[in-house]
């Protein structure tokens, strides 16, 4: 019994320590501040938003990324201010996407400008995390994919999708893929009748008859194992056993 009590009060001080901790905004004084700690020292920081209007500040309680606010002038993203964002209409679609009346904004943690440049809010799409799509482009994370078919364009792994002519590696059209006998092995491999590759680049010598995706970024055919694009020799059943996927 005492042990179950121990341990309640235990999660009760971990909850209540890791809640307290949470960066979050303060008004003091007429001013709005950002309250956050620091990683590596655990000391609190007190960050002024001078531009914030006390009077209107507002948490956006929404993101579960970033700390979020907003005022009658500017949308914060923790202690700056999210450049060319509308307080106003400033809406999430799904994390990490945000709309406001104009355009698209991808939130990360590098900029300030996280604006996804010259998509439409009004048929902005997200697919499987990290395409997206408008009635226009398509988009690789906050790059659009030059020549991708919009209307016509699914998602395949977090890496590889295809529209109604080519498939995709990130943002670069596989060359020389053959479309109609195209597979998709994992999310660094893909063949067809004719051709291994990883990523994008072709396996110079990979049988795509017996080719197989291993863990991670290995693959193997009947003959050879393979570490990226490189052929590492023979295969053997150490490798088997360490790298090929249970089938």
């Amino acid at each position: 019994m005492k042990l179950i009590i121990f341990g309640c009060l235990l999660l009760l001080i971990v909850s209540f320590f890791f809640t307290s901790c949470q960066p979050k905004y303060e008004e003091k004084d007429g001013k709005i501040y950002y309250k956050w700690y620091h990683g590596g020292t655990m000391q609190k920081v007190s960050d002024l938003l001078p531009e914030a209007d006390a009077a209107t500040f507002e948490t956006i309680k929404k993101s579960t990324l970033f700390s979020l606010g907003k005022d009658k002038n500017h949308v914060f993203k923790d202690a700056k201010i999210l450049l060319y964002a509308d307080p106003k209409t400033f809406e999430c679609i799904k994390e990490p996407y945000w709309k406001d009346k104009t355009q698209l904004f991808i939130l990360s943690y590098s900029t300030a400008d996280c604006r996804l440049l010259n998509a439409d809010p009004t048929t902005f799409k997200v697919l499987q995390k990290p395409w997206s799509k408008d009635k226009n482009q398509v988009f690789y994370s906050s790059y659009p994919v030059k020549d991708a078919l919009a209307a016509s364009f699914v998602p395949l792994t977090e890496n590889y999708g295809k529209d109604a002519v080519h498939y995709f590696y990130n943002q670069t059209i596989i060359d020389g893929l053959d479309y109609k006998s195209a597979v998709v092995l994992s999310n660094e491999y893909i063949k067809d009748n004719q051709h291994v590759y990883y990523t994008d680049t072709e396996i110079i010598g990979a049988n795509p008859k017996t080719f197989k995706a291993g863990q991670y970024a290995t693959g193997y055919d009947d003959k050879y194992s393979y570490n990226f694009d490189k052929n590492s020799g023979p295969i053997t059943e150490e490798f088997i056993k360490m790298h090929a996927n249970n089938e």
